[in-house]
């Protein structure tokens, strides 16, 4: 009778290690979905508030500074961030007109192929694609007011034409 108390009682024991091994798990699982969801939140808000803020110019030596990340844990001497940063400078010209020069083939690619595309649609296809087209185009036009305003309202400026650079939505 003894043994079968005993048997019963480690049984027991077992089972509670179990299930308070199985509540600390799944406890653990809860709390860290919800930190990790809010890690996600706190990123998502912060690449949302950098989306709407508004460029500011850099002075030429933000920039200079700014293309030395990639370097800094290196161990640079200053005689190399020196000569570093005379490179970048001697070819940021030719790196900018290669850049400014590419627009154009790419806008030609895209007309092309909204060109061929446009030739698979039926007509109330293409008629559909316009509208959507334009929606996105007035959509496009009220985010771009808005950024706008913001700038405005954060350099404390006077209204002005145009919108994010290059089209973009923000930074």
């Amino acid at each position: 009778m003894n043994l079968a108390k005993g048997g019963r009682l480690r049984l027991l024991g077992v089972t509670v290690v179990l299930l308070t091994f199985a509540a600390g798990l799944s406890a653990g699982a809860v709390l860290f979905r919800e930190l990790h969801d809010g890690e996600r939140e706190v990123a998502r808000a912060e690449a949302e508030r950098r989306r709407l803020d508004c460029p500011r110019e850099r002075t030429p030596e933000e920039i200079r500074r700014r293309n030395l990340r990639g370097y800094h844990d290196l161990g640079l001497t200053d005689e190399q961030t020196d000569q570093l940063l005379a490179t970048l400078d001697r070819n940021r010209p030719l790196i900018d007109s290669i850049a400014r020069r590419s627009r154009a083939p790419v806008d030609s690619a895209i007309d092309r192929t909204r060109r061929e595309i446009r030739a698979i649609l039926t007509p109330e296809q293409g008629a559909e694609l316009d509208r959507r087209r334009a929606e996105r185009r007035r959509a496009d036009s009220v985010r771009q007011e808005e950024w706008r305003r913001r700038c405005d309202e954060q350099n404390g400026s006077p209204p002005r034409a145009g919108g994010p650079p290059n089209g973009q939505r923000g930074r």
